[in-house]
């Protein structure tokens, strides 16, 4: 039995096999930049090939330089300082300044401003700070034209968009136009508006990045790009965003239960998917949807960030901490893996065909500049032990 992979070019293009696989995994090569394209995949058995699946579409991304560096990171949020950690040798530019040449798990930490670029020869995280907050960067993969949200509390609400080509960018809230602009190519805006607890949409003609914050420093998150699976935290709760109308989604924790019995439509405001545990204590969670959605996690009970679900096709391999933190956690959509931390420990993931997950919060392996290495694809997250304690996402990097 093997898959069979099939794509085709949009608007007009006919699909064709483009690839088997009898792992469910698949990497199609040679596509042509700022093209988009159709996917569907078939199980072919001794006794014949099935239907095929759900229709999906992705666009490449435009050659630009930018895209041809793996590890370059975007202050989209406002900040004062960056907290670095290197996952491998890198040397590091801020705004094509030198800054550091270190080795895997050395820590760096440098005066920043809003919307600077950081650029290594090799992987490494950075984290924000300004005042008592942590504001997670936009790695250069977390681009895209559409993300969803919703703000819950504390007005004003800001959203800023960093530009990688002449784009025009609308905010609509609640069905209603909050912001609206150009932005030129290789710059950022911040679009302010005062409404919460509605479906907010942010879209663009061209590549963006965006970060989203509540009165400057409650909520903020990495706007990530829509996709038909997430996985996550509910801690207490999360909710998940619909980019389209129409969107059916269902939920399964890594307990092996579904959320809600099965799947739910959600076409004018998000859904919510209650936790089983606060402080990332309880169980990880995958999304499955009809459309691409986005995610995010709220109430933590001693922070007010929200840390956003992670795409599975983002899930990576290699991840630090620049700075001590509270526990790391680890979840994926239902493949047992294995952490290894660079002091030599490991730990085995716990949960259920529907999603696994394990949390670290043993001290020595908690300090800054410990790396952590899974031994299948992961998305990652965590929580200061200094300043304001809010978790955030753990982006990584394959090496």
């Amino acid at each position: 039995d093997y898959y069979e992979i099939q794509c085709r070019t949009l608007p007009s293009g006919a699909f064709t096999t483009v690839g088997t696989t009898t792992v469910p995994m698949f990497s199609h090569t040679g596509l042509t930049p700022e093209t988009q394209y159709e996917y569907r995949v078939r199980v072919v058995a001794t006794t014949g090939p099935g239907p095929y699946g759900i229709v999906v579409q992705g666009e490449t991304t435009p050659n630009l330089d930018i895209f041809n560096n793996p590890y370059a990171w975007f202050s989209v949020a406002n900040i004062t300082s960056a907290y670095i950690v290197a996952l491998e040798a890198t040397t590091i530019e801020q705004n094509g300044t030198a800054i550091g040449t270190l080795t895997a798990g050395q820590t760096l930490t440098v005066p920043a401003t809003q919307f600077d670029e950081f650029i290594g020869t090799g992987a490494f995280h950075v984290q924000g700070l300004i005042s008592n907050n942590w504001f997670t960067l936009n790695p250069n993969y977390t681009v895209g034209k559409s993300f969803a949200y919703g703000p819950i509390r504390n007005n004003p609400q800001r959203v800023s968009v960093y530009a990688f080509q002449d784009s025009n960018v609308t905010v609509t809230a609640g069905g209603v136009v909050v912001g609206s602009g150009f932005v030129s190519a290789n710059s950022g805006t911040t679009f302010t508006y005062n409404i919460t607890n509605v479906y907010v949409l942010v879209e663009s003609d061209g590549l963006i990045m965006a970060a989203q914050t509540s009165n400057g420093s409650v909520d903020q998150t990495v706007l990530m790009p829509s996709a038909f699976r997430l996985v996550g935290f509910p801690s207490n709760s999360a909710r998940v965003y619909p980019t389209q109308p129409g969107t059916y989604w269902g939920a399964g924790r890594a307990d092996g239960t579904p959320f809600g019995g099965g799947y739910h439509e959600d076409t004018s405001s998000e859904g919510t998917i209650d936790g089983t545990g606060n402080q990332y204590s309880g169980d990880s969670v995958t999304v499955q949807a009809s459309k691409p959605v986005t995610a995010a996690s709220f109430a933590d009970s001693d922070g007010s960030k929200a840390a956003p679900f992670l795409p599975t096709g983002l899930m990576t391999t290699h991840f630090g901490v620049p700075y001590v933190v509270e526990r790391v956690t680890f979840a994926n959509d239902g493949t047992p893996f294995t952490i290894t931390t660079s002091n030599g420990n490991t730990y085995a993931s716990g949960g259920s065909a529907k999603a696994q997950y394990l949390r670290i919060l043993a001290a020595v392996d908690r300090a800054a500049g410990t790396l952590f290495t899974s031994d299948q694809p992961v998305g990652a997250w965590a929580e200061p032990d200094i300043q304001d304690q809010d978790e955030h996402i753990l982006f990584g990097f394959n090496l």
